[in-house]
């Protein structure tokens, strides 16, 4: 079967680039995409973007691109403490914040009608 993909991811983006992104996507010419894939987290982790405003904003976007009629799958944030050069205790700091931002978005995806992939 045919899949056309559409790209709308910006390198280096956070949390509260998802709005301007999913503006974006929706605003394209013919029917909204039947999947959306969102992978989110690391920068927030990397800019220490508070995790509350980060899981509000990914259910807001999630909660849009259901109305719109997408699928959405959520992966969440990675492990940062497998990252080798970053030494310790920066890396369990990192492992942390992470695994925390990776397990607090779950409820609000699930809710607004989305799946998480860890």
């Amino acid at each position: 079967r045919p899949v056309t993909l559409r790209n709308v991811a910006v390198p280096g983006a956070q949390s509260d680039d998802l709005e301007r992104q999913t503006t974006r996507l929706l605003a394209d010419p013919g029917p909204a995409p039947d999947v959306c894939v969102i992978m989110i987290g690391a920068n927030d982790v990397t800019h220490r973007m508070p995790p509350a405003r980060s899981v509000r904003l990914l259910s807001e976007t999630v909660r849009r691109l259901r109305e719109a009629g997408c699928e959405v799958v959520v992966g969440t944030c990675p492990d940062l403490g497998t990252i080798e050069p970053v030494y310790q205790p920066l890396r369990w700091v990192a492992r942390r914040l992470s695994r925390q931002l990776a397990a607090a978005p779950t409820i609000g995806v699930v809710e607004q009608g989305g799946r998480t992939v860890s």
